[in-house]
């Protein structure tokens, strides 16, 4: 059983020592808080009563007390009262910290004590391990601006649990029950924060139980009231709960304190909060989420699950490319040679889906930032003689660049995004991971290495627990309307093209000599270096040789090809280390990297390679593998811990043999 002990110099001695302390303000606990309280299994707490600074409070200490003792690995909470006791920071270690004996110390960053406001690094100066945690801007003073400023959503989401208010119902003059809105009223303490006078959505706890309903906070003008007070309307409830304490938690600000004319004119306003807030909680109840639409199979799964699970399910297809005005002149892009990524079909696709699913879908144009964005970047990349990742690319500057940052603008920042990507988000403590699925063979998380975790927030991945098959079966179950459409191929978003004449629009092709560097000799003639890939042996068109070959290197310079034998391949291809630039960490602690097994992949699909990261500096990592054939630069190594969570991911830019 947790034991509360008001610390004084006599009770110190009940105090367990040689266990973790845990110090702090703790005026209503926040999600900083929580992130103290998971540094240890068994902890001690110290908190303060009577804190000098003359602000108002969250809650009433007995609360605050209250939401402590729930608390899993608390021992004990020690209560200092500062009241007449507030000692130097100093003094206060001399008289007490040492006394109790703290195995650890675990403070926040922003923590400060004793009369001359000292920071933890006392605790230090004093021979104690200290533990401090970062709170990421999560405060309480924080929490208290937002709900003064009625922003209860966001200060609900730093708050561990809804703001609330509390007390003993009290017998007024019943006039609510007169104009028919019965109302539950409480005394609100002067002690607290003021909040801004108005009605409120809220929900009203009595006796264990929950019930939505509407509040008013302050002094109401009509009846020209002079305390403030908390007048609770509660749907379908009628009890008489006078004298029983209830709690009134608070969700949504709805209008400010008006004075109205007649009584007739307040019933009319009643009703309206009232249907305010019924709006308010059938959007809980059914949260709205956006489905990133491509016309595939994937995505039209995606929407179909979350509708399943109760969702309010909206849509976006986002247009990328115009073969038009992407001059797109030579290729043969006729509608029936087009493999599976047109976007006119796409669109199409998606639309019927969506009207087979009563859903709406919304249209969003990038074209341009496509091609300054991606486009550009990869042609860049070929004119320096690297093999370039477009769908890279187009995961970290369309689907979760302008794309979200689009749909946020239009829905708001907190709308969760729903993407058919084969990749799973973990969060622990408060931080989010990307991390490998279930299916090997379709995992995307390679062309997610490169997003910072602000674009994967409020981000889903329907599909993380399932492989492709069942993905395809769920479709045909369904009688989803692209539930037998193949899968899109070729230049994301551009689709499959001729390769030879697509890329013959935006870059100027020479043809030159093919050099079989095994014997120092001309064997053939190669159609423009652009179109050959390190460690390709398929369509080389070169006959003749006395074993495979495979392409080993691109001079640009004098224009030539080099290929080796298939015998060779050790000597030209393969390599045990490499150098990643652009380095995206997604997993902090690199230090304790260093050295350790860990995981590779350079192209989508190939099989996990054992690895160690040797060094880091700024944003190149030095990596070191067991022998590779065809590691290519200007495509992406993605490094996965051992639990297959992604560390992170650069371009390869150095190949060391």
């Amino acid at each position: 059983m947790l034991s509360i002990i008001n610390l004084t110099s006599k009770t110190i001695r009940e105090v367990n020592k040689g266990v973790d302390l845990v110090i702090g303000f703790f005026d209503g606990i926040h999600k900083g808080h929580a992130k103290l309280f998971k540094q240890s299994d068994r902890f001690n707490l110290l908190t303060f009563d009577h804190i000098p600074k003359k602000q108002r409070l969250l809650y009433p200490k007995v609360d605050e007390i209250e939401q402590l003792s729930a608390l899993s690995g608390l021992e004990q909470l020690l209560v200092y009262d500062l009241l007449n006791n507030n000692l130097s920071a100093q003094e206060f270690i001399d008289n007490y910290i040492k006394l109790i004996q703290p195995k650890r110390i675990i403070v926040g960053s922003d923590f400060k004590f004793g009369s001359d406001q000292v920071d933890y690094s006392l605790f230090t100066k004093n021979g104690y391990e200290v533990v401090v945690v970062k709170k990421d801007h999560c405060s309480t003073s924080e929490i208290k601006k937002l709900i003064i400023n009625c922003d209860l959503d966001q200060a609900n989401k730093l708050l561990v649990a809804p703001f609330y208010l509390k007390g003993t119902v009290i017998k007024n003059a019943q006039r609510g029950r007169t104009i028919g809105f019965a109302t539950a009223n409480i005394i609100l303490d002067n002690q607290l924060i003021e909040l801004t006078e108005g009605s409120y959505v809220c929900k009203v706890i009595v006796d264990n139980k929950t019930y939505q309903g509407i509040c008013f906070i302050g002094k109401p003008k009509t009846f020209d009231e002079k305390q403030r007070q908390c007048e609770a309307h509660i749907f379908d409830f009628d009890q008489d709960i006078y004298g029983k304490k209830i709690k009134v938690e608070l969700y949504q600000f709805i209008r400010p304190t008006v004075k109205f004319n007649s009584i007739n004119e307040l019933k009319e306003a009643i009703e309206n909060d009232k249907k305010a807030a019924l709006s308010f909680f059938h959007k809980q109840e059914k949260p709205k989420v956006v489905v990133a639409l491509s016309g595939g199979v994937d995505s039209a799964v995606c929407a179909y699950l979350l509708q399943q699970q109760g969702y309010d399910v909206v849509t976006a297809f986002m247009q990328n490319w115009d073969k038009d005005l992407n001059f797109e002149l030579l290729s043969d892009h006729s509608d029936d040679q087009i493999q599976g990524c047109d976007a006119k079909q796409d669109y199409e696709d998606a639309q019927k889906l969506c009207e087979q699913l009563k859903i709406k879908l919304y249209h969003f144009n990038f074209v341009e930032q496509y091609w300054n964005d991606v486009f550009l970047k990869v042609l860049e990349d070929y004119k320096k003689g690297l093999t370039p990742n477009p769908d890279v690319l187009c995961n970290q500057f369309g689907k979760f660049g302008w794309f979200i940052n689009a749909l946020r603008k239009q829905f708001g920042d907190d709308i969760k995004i729903a993407f058919g990507h084969y990749a799973k988000l973990i969060t622990k403590d408060d931080e989010l991971f990307l991390v490998h699925t279930k299916d090997h063979n379709k995992d995307q998380t390679y062309f997610l290495t490169m997003l910072k975790k602000e674009q994967l927030k409020n981000i889903i991945f329907p599909l993380s627990e399932l492989d492709k098959p069942t993905v395809r079966e769920i479709a045909k179950q369904a009688n989803l309307y692209v539930a037998n459409k193949k899968d899109s191929t070729g230049i994301c978003f551009i689709g499959e093209r001729n390769f030879k004449e697509f890329l013959s629009n935006y870059l100027a092709i020479k043809k030159g000599p093919i050099i079989l560097i095994d014997e120092n000799k001309k064997i053939g003639e190669h159609d423009g270096l652009y179109f050959y890939t390190i460690g390709q042996s398929r369509r080389l068109h070169v006959g003749g040789t006395k074993e495979k070959i495979f392409v080993c290197d691109k001079d640009y310079n004098n224009n030539t090809l080099y290929v080796c034998y298939e015998s060779s391949k050790d000597q030209y291809l393969s390599s045990v280390s490499c150098e990643l630039e652009n380095f995206n960490w997604l997993i902090d602690t690199k230090d304790q990297l260093i050295s350790k097994k860990l995981w590779i992949r350079f192209r989508h699909r190939q099989k996990l390679q054992e690895c160690k990261i040797v060094s880091y500096n700024g944003d190149k990592v030095i990596v070191k593998y067991t022998k590779q054939i065809g590691v290519t630069p200007g495509q992406y190594g993605v490094i996965y811990d051992q639990n297959l969570w992604v560390v992170g991911g650069g371009k390869i830019t150095k190949i060391i043999k």
